[in-house]
């Protein structure tokens, strides 16, 4: 009947459960079942076909003259065997309905389960079962056996105590179908006999709803689409055959004759199998004709868009009994959405119109094959919105079944008070001339086929009117040449006007640096705030700017652009070469993440300064529990509002306290590679990827909504300082490889198909919007944020072949700060000591979960450094150095070939270069990832490079952190581990201590009297000592007049700003010593107190009213 399956036979023995896979094969058909006795998981979710929990109830149960001394008592089936072949069964067809237990059908999955206990004998060689599937039983095809003697399936308990029996079908299409009827054998047709038996009850689970025929020789559905017709002789449309002979097109059927006892047509997709949607389509049908001899029954299967292929789980039978022995064509119908599968859309479908060799021969025809439904369909249309200013016009697809149209009209949104609004139509367009200008109308249309009006689909909403749109707009800030000299830069229009009074819906605002706005450099998209100014992206405000606007009103009309307007932009942008955006949080005033964003001081980089979209509780400012950082509330998050894709390469970090290490499984969140800033505030949606970093120590990373990585490793003492770096090709879709650090430590971004350091597989990055979110459980939980940098990185790999010391050169003793050989004994190269961690010889051997020496760490994803002795180093290599560092290698192979070597003990923001050394295997491309703490591309490269025996050098420039360290990630791209035979780092430049500040501090306007302070953050960007004097300091701003700051760290100094009177005020202050030199400007505003304004206003008024007096 089917093709040939073969399925895996294996045997597995856990605890005291029994699993057995057993195939059988019979007339090329194969089914595999899984046994198991006792299992340890219960069974869920089932139908019950016998508890037999009421004495005397055999719950429609049969049983033969086999089985004496039966009754139902105690809450179970008891009965003994008195021959060779004990029989009980249900007959689920006989049932009556309404009973759980029919119209039931088996799918792969399915499970059957009987617990039972053999009481006396305990010698009974097997228990057999049968299900009667599509009409064919026992006889058809071999028992399912719940166990036996011998063989390959768990052998029949032999304690005499109660033991639970399982069948779960795995494969294979004997026991695939409509469930009729179950018989149970509890005692094999064997001798001896006198097996007094108890069985508890008989339980199904996994299974779907029968697919049934609900009509035969019915009047054909009239609501369908045509999977096949036949109307053209000699066209069988792409149906193609299989088995089936003296095939035809002719007088608007398909016909042919089974060749052997398999055949069957089928079509699909690659064919242009129509794809209708199956959910509004329940029924198949097809007209067909048999010879008046037919004793086969005709069987279906289907595949979908979400269950693509064949499989005798998508699978439905026409029994024989049910096809008229008189050679007519007769409509066979299913209702196919009993079937779970039965959904998304259609892919493929196969008619077997013969099962069986004994209709070799036989003639079929059919006519046609149809899926639909018996109802006649919903119309949804469509109606103009201010298309006319007399009528409107309604609109809707045509449906060729239908005979007739009708349109239904209302003021309000309700079709129950709606009336008829045209005449009985029979095209898809009606134009309402009878429509009242200026008023909204809802429209409906019912279908008419036979008989039958359908029901009301959607609504559409129409107007006519004569509105042209709003009054065009007039720019009014900045005008027309105006010079603008700092952030924020304001855009404001005119008031909005509607000659027709209708409401303002929506704004759109363009701005570009050139007068062809074809292509502008920010288009605002269609605002429903900010309708008459907004701030437009301060990276998009160009030295020269052009900026229009225009307005919609509610009957959905646009006014024209306002006149293109032209302003220059003179301030000075506070630029940082080291960062692309870098944001301190150091703000005056207090207020959220917004407040203060554009103030010099706060934010570095090329695209500042940039405002932030925000959810939840933020605070900047004195209103932070620790001013100069980021304070994140309850389920809070905030990403800048610029789409980070200006380059494929970058690197984020920052520091965090989250929730105050409190411990528990609240979490922090970094996400990039979001659509849009709104997709940035969910931290596990659709696009990009995200981190979370959990207060008690987890980690888990997400590719969109999927979980692809989690492990431990996240500190829970201490202050967090987390890195990511990324690479891609571009935002279009573009797949993104990344690694994620905390404090130095590599997070396991991947758990399969093995542990990993670098996830590879980020897809559909199109935007690059990057947020920061706290999640906790309670509202006090806060997190503090700070030092958000985003940096561009560049490739820092270079690979060479390695066969001798000479290959090693550059080296420098007096810069070398590490040299270590792997698995091996010391040994000196070109003036340099490597030394070595000792050697084990015989082999694979388990190293320790952490190797680590003085200045050094290995680590690895899953906690294990293997070793071995290279017997496969080629005989090019005679320097004795270079074998002694070749030959003996620690790896790692999955699922955690993955390794990171941590380095310590360089100097802070120092240059270096690391050469790690390893050598051709075997052609088995082990290719790994190298990505770290530093940033770099993250780039592949292949051990196997040479080939065999060669040796490979990969050197990789990094900087250390402000700690002085350092982590290099060596992540495996396939299932091999990379072979680490050593490494040589080298300092190539390490600065002097070298002086960081802003070289300006805005306070903006501040209240006469009401001082405000600006934390001034002088950082030593190198080693040594940064300290000195500070000059030029003067009323109304004041601050200490000296700082001192170590290698790597800062001075924070608090600068006030307190002016005794209105007016702007400018100062210079300059920091000289060690370090360098630097100067800062401070500026600042100062306005009236409100109170005193106020006074002075009320004391204006009264003078004003005695004067008129």
């Amino acid at each position: 009947m089917k093709n040939l399956k073969i399925p895996q036979i294996h045997f597995k023995k856990i605890g005291i459960i029994l699993i057995t896979i057993i195939a059988f094969f019979i007339c090329n058909n194969a089914s595999a079942l899984i046994v198991e006795i006792d299992p340890l998981t219960p069974l869920t979710d089932y139908i019950s076909m016998a508890e037999w929990n009421t004495d005397g109830d055999f719950e429609n149960w049969a049983y033969n003259a086999h089985i004496i001394d039966t009754q139902v008592s105690g809450g179970d089936f008891i009965g003994k065997d008195d021959g060779v072949d004990p029989v009980m069964s249900l007959d689920i067809d006989a049932l009556t309905p309404p009973d759980a237990r029919m119209e039931l059908a088996t799918t792969i999955g399915t499970v059957f389960e009987v617990r039972m206990q053999l009481v006396t004998n305990t010698l009974n060689p097997r228990i057999d079962f049968w299900a009667t599937i599509n009409g064919s039983g026992p006889g058809s095809f071999p028992p399912m056996q719940f166990a036996a003697a011998g063989g390959a399936i768990p052998e029949v308990p032999t304690d005499g105590q109660f033991h639970v029996f399982r069948i779960t079908l795995e494969a294979g299409d004997n026991y695939i179908g409509n469930l009729n009827a179950l018989r149970l054998d509890p005692v094999a047709d064997a001798l001896p006999i006198g097996e007094t038996f108890k069985i508890d009850y008989f339980r199904v689970a996994n299974v779907t709803n029968r697919i049934v025929i609900v009509q035969v020789d019915s009047d054909p559905i009239f609501n369908y689409t045509s999977l096949g017709e036949w109307n053209t002789d000699g066209d069988f449309e792409d149906w193609q055959m299989n088995n089936i002979g003296s095939s035809n097109v002719t007088e608007g059927a398909m016909s042919g004759s089974p060749a052997n006892g398999d055949p069957y047509f089928y079509k699909s997709d690659a064919q242009s199998l129509p794809a209708p949607v199956l959910s509004k389509a329940p029924f198949l049908e097809f007209r067909i004709k048999q010879t008046a001899s037919f004793t086969s029954e005709m069987e279906i299967f289907f595949g979908t868009s979400d269950n693509p292929g064949m499989s005798g789980s998508r699978h439905a039978a026409i029994p024989a009994a049910l096809v008229p022995a008189d050679g007519k064509f007769h409509i066979y119908r299913y209702n196919m959405s009993t079937h779970a599968d039965w959904n998304s859309d259609l892919q493929l479908i196969r008619i077997d119109p013969y099962v069986n060799d004994g209709s070799i021969g036989k003639q079929f025809e059919i006519d046609y094959i149809r899926v639909g439904s018996k109802e006649t369909p919903t119309i949804d249309p469509t109606a103009t919105q201010g298309d006319y200013p007399d009528k409107i016009a309604v609109s809707w697809d045509n449906v060729e079944i239908v005979n007739k149209y009708q349109v239904w009209r209302n003021t309000t949104n309700d079709s129950s008070t709606a009336s008829i609004n045209s005449p009985e139509l029979t095209t898809n367009f009606y134009e309402d001339t009878s429509a009242t200008v200026e008023v909204d109308y809802y429209y409906w249309v019912k279908a008419f086929i036979t008989n039958d009006w359908g029901d009301f689909g959607s609504s559409a909403m129409g107007f006519a009117t004569a509105s042209t749109g709003p009054d065009k707009p007039t720019n009014i800030s900045p005008a027309a040449d105006a010079a603008v000299a700092s952030f924020p830069v304001v855009l404001q229009a005119s008031a909005y006007n509607d000659q027709y009074n209708w409401p303002m819906e929506a704004v759109e605002w363009q701005l570009n640096n050139n007068t062809n706005f074809s292509y502008v450099k920010w288009d605002s998209g269609i605002l429903l705030t900010n309708l008459t100014s907004v701030e437009p992206p301060s990276p998009k405000i160009s030295l020269t700017n052009y900026w229009r606007v225009r307005y919609k009103n509610k009957r959905d009309k646009w006014s024209e652009w306002s006149d293109k307007t032209m302003f220059t932009f003179t301030g000075t942008r506070s630029t940082n070469s080291s960062f692309y955006f870098y944001d301190t949080f150091n703000t005056t005033g207090s207020g959220d993440v917004n407040n203060g964003f554009y103030r010099a001081g706060r934010q570095f980089g090329t695209i500042i300064p940039l405002n932030y979209t925000m959810i939840g509780k933020s605070k900047v400012g004195s209103e932070c529990a620790n001013p100069g950082e980021l304070l994140l509330g309850l389920s809070s998050g905030v990403t800048p509002n610029y789409s980070f894709a200006d380059f494929g390469n970058f690197k984020i970090e920052f520091d965090v306290v989250p929730h105050a290490l409190d411990k528990t499984n609240d979490w922090i969140a970094l996400t990039f590679g979001k659509s849009n800033a709104q997709n940035a505030m969910k931290p596990v949606s659709s696009s990009g990827a995200s981190l979370g970093f959990f207060g008690n120590g987890a980690f888990m990373a997400f590719d969109g909504e999927t979980l692809v990585g989690s492990g431990t490793g996240v500190p829970t003492d201490e202050k967090l300082h987390i890195i990511l770096t990324a690479s891609t090709e571009g935002f279009d879709h573009d797949s993104v490889k990344y690694s994620a650090f905390v404090n130095g430590i590599p997070m396991i971004t991947v758990t399969s198909p093995n542990l990993g350091y670098v996830y590879n597989n980020v897809g559909g990055f199109d935007n690059n919007f990057i947020s920061l979110f706290n999640n906790s459980s309670i509202s006090t939980n806060i997190s503090l944020f700070d030092n958000l940098k985003i940096t561009k990185v560049e490739n820092s790999i270079s690979v060479t072949n390695w066969l001798n010391d000479s290959d090693m050169l550059p080296m420098d003793p007096a810069k070398t700060t590490h040299a270590v050989n792997i698995n091996g004994e010391s040994v000196t190269i070109n003036g340099v000591d490597f030394i070595g961690t000792g050697t084990n010889f015989g082999g694979h051997v388990n190293g320790s979960a952490i190797l680590q020496s003085n200045g050094w760490e290995l680590m690895s994803a899953n906690g294990t450094v293997l070793f071995h002795g290279g017997e496969n180093v080629t005989n090019l290599v005679t320097d004795t150095g270079t074998k002694t560092l070749m030959e003996y290698f620690g790896y790692f192979n999955a699922p955690g070939g993955t390794a990171a070597l941590k380095l310590s003990g360089l100097t802070p923001y120092s240059s270096n270069v690391i050469s790690i050394y390893s050598y051709g295997w075997e052609n088995a491309n082990r290719e790994v990832y190298f990505s770290s703490t530093s940033g770099g591309t993250i780039t592949n490269v292949n051990q196997d490079t040479y080939g065999i025996g060669t040796g490979i050098i990969v050197r990789y420039g990094y900087v250390a952190d402000n700690n002085g360290k350092a982590t290099i990630v060596i992540s495996t791209s396939g299932s091999a581990g990379w072979h680490l035979s050593g490494f040589y780092s080298e300092e190539i430049f390490a600065p002097e201590a070298q002086i960081s500040v802003a070289d300006k501090v805005d306070f903006g306007e501040v209240a006469v009297g009401i001082p405000a302070t600006f934390p001034l953050e002088i950082v030593n960007m190198g080693a040594g000592v940064v300290s000195g004097s500070i000059n030029g300091i003067s009323a109304p701003f004041s601050l200490a007049n000296s700082y001192y700051a170590t290698a790597a760290t800062s001075d924070a100094i608090n600068v006030t700003f307190n002016p005794s009177s209105d007016g702007d005020f400018s100062q210079t202050i300059t920091l000289s010593g060690s370090g360098g030199n630097a100067q800062v400007v401070l500026t600042g505003t100062g306005v009236p107190e409100p109170c005193l304004f106020i006074i002075c206003y009320l004391s204006f008024v009264i003078y004003y009213f005695k004067m008129r007096k």
